[in-house]
């Protein structure tokens, strides 16, 4: 089965949109829940991410020269990022975000924390590639078992569930690049549904919380799975390559400034469809002229 990479980030970027600052055009419980479990596409990332690490590199691959090249591509991002939202927002108390830290302080709540998040899994994980037992991926979920459920139970320290609850999809994403699995779409409409029924059972009417804080997020496995045959065969035209590109770029600028942009279309068109279209639209816009620069500069400067 073909992990259609392009496609799931594409579709990553579009819900981590509607999740931020979609605008409901109906009084229906539908959209809220759309909305509401649109944080999938955050473990979509995940996923990719862990996977296409897990197919390109093997044990002996250089790290120094890898964690270089992440560095370049996402923390240098994140900075400017930051610097753009210092000025835009008047932020105040910047040294664990500059740190990259905030994330263990305010979870969710911390400045774009899925970037510290992943930047950490990119310096952790190659040494999850580099272990030679063929029982890590069940030593390691039996440990992240064991030490969420303490964690749970015993602390009232709830910040890193939102980065520690993503380690199952992470090691999904491994497991599946050393597989060999034949796509059957009915049997993805059929995890997907799955999913969405969990999702709307213990991710949206209530949150479950037994036996780890937020456990809801184990529903995005089956919905990534299904996910996998419906897209493998999807290509991309030049419009959508370009926007599954900028995924980390559309992540940034819409925390930065979604909500702004959105109110202020709203009010201009006072129509909810018309207004999130405009808004999304924008904001893919800015994401692609904001990479385009700084591929660029980069190219320029040419770090080395």
């Amino acid at each position: 089965m073909k992990v259609n990479k392009k496609v799931l980030q594409l579709i990553a970027a579009i819900q981590i949109l509607i999740f931020h600052f979609w605008i409901n055009s109906s009084n229906t419980g539908v959209e809220n829940f759309i909305r509401t479990i649109s944080y999938i596409g955050v473990d979509i990332f995940f996923f990719v991410s862990v996977y296409s690490m897990s197919q390109r590199y093997d044990e002996n691959f250089n790290y120094l020269s890898f964690i270089k090249n992440r560095f370049k591509n996402i923390f240098i991002k994140y900075w400017i990022l930051l610097a753009i939202a210092i000025v835009y927002k008047r932020y105040s108390s910047v040294i664990y975000k500059i740190l990259g830290i905030e994330i263990f302080i305010k979870g969710g709540g911390a400045f774009l924390w899925f970037i510290p998040g992943i930047m950490l899994v990119y310096l952790l994980f190659p040494f999850f590639l580099k272990w030679k037992n063929k029982y890590k991926t069940y030593i390691v979920l039996a440990v992240y078992l064991l030490v969420s459920i303490a964690v749970t139970n015993f602390t009232s320290y709830k910040e890193i569930f939102i980065l520690l609850n993503r380690l199952p999809v992470m090691l999904f994403g491994y497991e599946l690049s050393k597989r060999k699995l034949k796509g059957n779409k009915l049997i993805g409409v059929v995890s997907i549904m799955l999913s969405l029924a969990c999702l709307y059972k213990f991710g949206y009417k209530a949150k479950l919380n037994f036996p780890i804080y937020d456990f809801y997020y184990i529903f995005a496995i089956p919905f990534i799975y299904g996910l996998l045959p419906l897209v493998e065969n999807i290509k991309l035209n030049k419009v959508f390559d370009k926007v599954s590109k900028t995924t980390l770029e559309i992540y940034g600028l819409q925390m930065i400034f979604g909500f702004d942009i959105s109110s202020k279309i709203y009010l201009l068109f006072k129509n909810p469809l018309i207004s999130n279209i405009v808004s999304l639209s924008l904001i893919i816009l800015l994401a692609i002229i904001f990479k385009t620069v700084y591929d660029f500069i980069n190219s320029k400067i040419s770090f080395k």
